[in-house]
């Protein structure tokens, strides 16, 4: 390694560099995941930069040569296997198709490795870590950071350089097609959202304005490429800076949107293997910083307002931790105070959780139970009944018994095992929090950023400003630069507006119950329920659900349509939750001239009329008690697609009966003409 590094010999052959750069990158990856290294292994590692430094110049340095020989670097830049470097002399004329970049992938892994390494031993103190910056003047970038970052921009401009014209011709035709855009995504873009990922791990281990200068380079070349390819719209001077956050905000809601609704290539899985990967475990410091710049960046907030809401139903999807600190910062509580580690706080937090458990039990109990003799063990027994065997709606789907008493539960008995599972899951999570934040350095920065994102997300603010922007009818500003065109912006202000009442339904879990004003210091719904455009728009989305919610379907065909389903029960419970919630500081005046249609007809558009949520009501509520009623055992862990799907049925015949018993009331005592 020395005698290469230290003397003028001839470059090595192309093969033995690539060869070299794998083994390279894994002993670099296997050294900085130990952590704690010497000055030895210090010492090692840095001549390991400096060797992957030379054979990257090697690999790269052919890119300039004749056509021909840029045909040999691409074969050999893409291919595993050392005949392939000897054919495509012979193939160089004819359609290359691109194998896996292994080396590719390890290489921004091993960035993704520095930079949680950097992160957690270089960072101070809790502020620094969860910051989108830092002081210029005070933080260095480290060597091996640079080197590894500049590279990873080189290889994205690679990609970007090698790809098909005819790809990026049908790309940019399917712009103007549909929604086939949002589910194809070229390499070059995906290798930006795996770099964005990383980045947004941990962006303060950068100097900020190093970072500004190297990324700006990255996109204005990007952004000449495309415009001698006639697909780009502008083109930045070069002494400005290009807001590179935005940009790759974009393009990571375009790969999970893309590893979501499609099933990726050969070419493309590795990619998505490869952003999966780093976003386990990292996505709430992702999406903390991603939510932290889009407070900063004015100019560009329709990129971070189509952008967000993908990522955050994404997030809080698969990160239940954060799912249920959200909801519950959205019904008022202190979530801060839940890693609190003293024995009074664990006394304090078990008996109210045991007092609300209890509440939630009697609450109501009197309307439907006063003829039952055995109504205190059948309790105790509902109570239970979420551990259950989970196939035990399938056994009697397929038995001609009927349901027992066990099974058919009333309403507040539901409810009060709703809340018990919600109590249950704050109890889980708080126990794992409090497990973290006495671990590793990295665990307590991702508690930290958890809590940060939680109260910021479940005090209502910010999601009110996202749904405003969402919901009010505008047109959409292009400020990327010429990196994303006008109409597939406006493609994805369609799929924003899909995903956010998805995300703001995990958000709302906690907050749905039988009583309307149970959750009446909420903070979240205090905000949206008296937020029209908002209120309007999730009603839009709800009832365009209606028909798939009251479809007579197989329970085989309604497993495999699980995830539009669950999509569908969730719109339709956040809209009740709202709307119910909104009806409380609702007169009947003002309830009849918002909401009643009179019979000489008017202009009805852009409102929500009471009749037309009763009718979608009666619908729903007619299936979910009667043709598919619901059962005590479908309140149990959500494991897998049928579990979640049962348990937004639970949650959907909460919520809805709470909105149909105030309209009731309300209807019942209006005098109508």
């Amino acid at each position: 390694m020395e005698k290469l590094l230290t003397t003028n010999t001839p470059q090595i052959s192309p093969i033995a560099a690539r060869r070299l750069t794998s083994v390279t990158l894994l002993l670099l990856r296997q050294s900085v995941s130990r952590r704690n290294m010497g000055k030895e292994e210090e010492e090692e590692n840095r001549r390991m930069i400096s060797l992957l430094n030379y054979l990257l110049q090697t690999i790269f340095s052919s890119t300039n040569n004749t056509a021909a020989s840029r045909g040999v670097v691409d074969d050999l830049l893409q291919s595993n296997r050392p005949s392939d470097y000897y054919m495509s002399i012979l193939r160089r004329g004819q359609d290359k198709r691109q194998s896996k970049p292994t080396w590719m992938i390890n290489l921004f892994s091993c960035l993704r490795d520095y930079v949680i390494f950097h992160r957690d031993n270089n960072v101070d103190n809790g502020e620094k870590a969860t910051a989108m910056d830092v002081d210029d003047d005070k933080v260095s970038n480290p060597y091996d950071l640079e080197l590894l970052l500049k590279w990873c921009c080189k290889t994205v401009l690679h990609l970007a350089s090698t790809s098909d014209q005819q790809d990026v011709a049908t790309a940019a035709a399917q712009n103007l097609q549909g929604d086939d855009v949002l589910s194809t995504i070229l390499q070059y873009q995906q290798g930006i959202a795996l770099l964005a990922s990383i980045l947004f791990i941990a962006p303060s281990v950068f100097g900020k304005s190093w970072l500004d200068t190297e990324l700006t380079q990255l996109l204005r070349s990007l952004t000449q490429m495309q415009q001698q390819g006639g697909a780009a719209d502008a083109v930045t001077s070069d002494k400005d800076l290009i807001p590179w956050s935005p940009i790759f905000t974009h393009y990571l809601s375009c790969a999970i949107n893309s590893g979501n609704n499609s099933t990726p290539s050969n070419n493309d899985q590795i990619w998505s293997t490869a952003l999966c990967e780093t976003l386990n475990n990292h996505e709430c410091s992702v999406l903390h910083h991603i939510v932290m710049q889009a407070d900063v960046y004015h100019e560009q907030r329709d990129l971070y307002t189509y952008s967000v809401p993908v990522i955050l139903q994404y997030t809080l999807q698969r990160h239940h931790d954060l799912a249920t600190l959200t909801t519950f910062a959205a019904r008022g509580e202190n979530i801060s105070s839940w890693i609190e580690d003293d024995k009074k706080s664990n006394s304090e937090i078990s008996v109210a959780d045991a007092a609300a458990t209890a509440a939630y039990a009697t609450d109501g109990m009197d309307v439907d139970d006063d003829d039952d003799d055995d109504e205190e063990d059948e309790s105790l027994r509902s109570q239970s009944v979420s551990i259950q065997q989970p196939s035990q709606r399938d056994k009697r789907s397929t038995s001609t018994s009927r349901y027992s008493r066990q099974d058919l539960q009333t309403l507040p008995k539901l409810d009060a095992l709703y809340q018990t599972k919600s109590l249950r899951d704050k109890k889980t999570t708080t126990d794992r929090l409090r497990a973290l934040s006495r671990g590793a350095r990295g665990s307590q920065i991702e508690v930290q950023c958890m809590i940060s994102l939680a109260e910021k997300v479940g005090k209502g603010q910010w999601m009110l400003s996202l749904s405003n922007s969402l919901f009010t009818p505008t047109t959409p500003q292009l400020s990327s630069f010429g990196l994303v065109s006008s109409s597939q912006l406006l493609l994805l202000q369609t799929r924003a507006q899909e995903c956010y009442p998805s995300a703001l339904s995990s958000v709302l879990t906690s907050c749905s119950g039988s009583k309307a004003g149970r959750n009446a210091a909420s903070p979240l719904l205090a905000k949206l329920a008296f937020h029209n455009p908002s209120l309007f728009g999730i009603w839009e989305c709800s009832s365009q659900n209606v028909p798939l919610l009251t479809r007579s379907q197989s329970s085989k065909a309604k497993i495999a349509n699980s995830p539009q389903l669950v999509t569908a029960c969730e719109v339709f419970s956040s809209f009740c939750d709202l709307f119910s919630h909104h009806l409380l500081a609702v007169d009947d005046d003002e309830f009849l001239e918002r909401y009643f249609s009179p019979t000489n007809g008017g202009n009805t558009q852009g409102k929500i009329l009471a009749s037309d949520v009763v009718l979608s009501l009666k619908k729903i509520l007619n299936d979910l008690y009667w043709v598919n009623p619901v059962l005590a055992a479908d309140i149990s862990e959500t494991n897998d697609a049928e579990s979640i799907l049962r348990f937004q049925r639970v949650r959907l015949l909460i919520s809805g009966t709470k909105l149909w018993n105030s309209l009731h009331e309300r209807w019942c005592r209006l005098y109508r003409n």
